[in-house]
């Protein structure tokens, strides 16, 4: 629909990014296609409380806790994850997994387990959090170029496939295989 909209789904914590997400959306509110989307894992009444401390541009929508991600996926051009990487680091990030399967490129940090889901350039990319000019840069840059952000899509959607239950199943037995020998 001409819309290019970027996500974020995390607990309603600093060192998820929110700070940087909020920022981002300032320094793009001029671009009157691209929206930013944040779910958070809390009440309205927690996210009020919360976002009192912030100035909210009108191109961020923030949503409460749900049950359901699939539809914020659908209408998603672009997943970032900005966990600071010296406040925390990402373990794994299933939030990258889930976009990527519905074809999404992610903005992840540079450590931790989401630069062994991301590559970066192919399906999406690793920048660190507090460069916020650079992400704004590559936004844009998608936003502008959709043949780029088709291949990244792509990429992102078969990246996806290695990581489904039959994936870790055939890595599982191959690795008992191979330790009883």
């Amino acid at each position: 629909d001409g819309r290019f909209n970027i996500l974020m789904i995390c607990s309603l914590r600093d060192y998820k990014g929110i700070p940087e997400f909020i920022k981002l959306s300032s320094m793009l509110k001029n671009q009157k296609n691209i929206n930013f989307i944040l779910v958070l894992d809390a009440t309205n009444q927690m996210i009020e409380r919360y976002m009192k401390q912030h100035k909210i541009s009108e191109n961020l929508s923030i949503y409460p806790r749900i049950s359901n991600p699939i539809p914020y996926y659908q209408q998603a051009s672009l997943l970032l994850n900005l966990s600071r990487p010296d406040q925390w680091i990402e373990t794994f990030g299933l939030t990258i997994v889930e976009a990527m399967s519905f074809g999404i490129p992610c903005i992840v940090p540079e450590v931790g387990g989401p630069i062994e889901i991301v590559d970066d350039g192919i399906n999406g990319f690793t920048i660190e959090c507090y460069n916020l000019n650079k992400i704004s840069e590559v936004i844009l840059n998608l936003w502008q170029n959709s043949a780029l952000c088709l291949k990244l899509s792509h990429n992102a959607k078969i990246k996806s496939m290695t990581f489904t239950p039959e994936e870790y199943r055939k890595k599982l037995n191959n690795f008992l295989s191979n330790s009883n020998s």
